[in-house]
């Protein structure tokens, strides 16, 4: 990064996440990789934590012995509009991140989305750590 000017912060990950239910997004300006093998390999790489992430939920009910088969395969069809509209939150929060900025996204995300899509058909559960949204569709 630093070869092209920019810095750990420049950097915004998303990914899924199976610590997080189908239809959770949880966007945070930094943090831990909370046992997320991606993240802990991005963190390793970047040296850092200082980096925004999207993490979005997949896990529905109990996970299976084996995570990779899990986490590789298919929607099921009854979920894939959940996912949609999920995918839809998510691509509205890098939108205005990159746009923005995360802190905006943190202070209206109803507002930063409608921005961005005439409409709004999620909840936004108001459960904040200091830098912190959980969306739940």
């Amino acid at each position: 990064l630093a070869a092209y000017g920019q810095a750990p912060a420049d950097v915004l990950a998303v990914v899924d996440d199976v610590a997080l239910e189908l239809g959770q997004l949880r966007i945070r300006e930094r943090g831990s990789h909370g046992g997320h093998n991606g993240l802990r390999s991005l963190i390793e790489s970047l040296s850092s934590e200082e980096f925004p992430r999207v993490r979005v939920g997949i896990r529905k009910g109990d996970l299976p012995a084996e995570l990779a088969e899990y986490v590789l395969s298919d929607f099921p069809q009854e979920d894939v509009l959940v996912v949609q509209e999920m995918v839809g939150w998510a691509a509205d929060g890098v939108e205005c991140a990159i746009g923005d900025g995360v802190p905006r996204y943190f202070a209206d995300p109803a507002s930063a989305r409608n921005s961005r899509r005439r409409e709004n058909h999620a909840t936004i559960i108001d459960a904040r750590t200091p830098s912190t949204i959980w969306a739940t569709i």
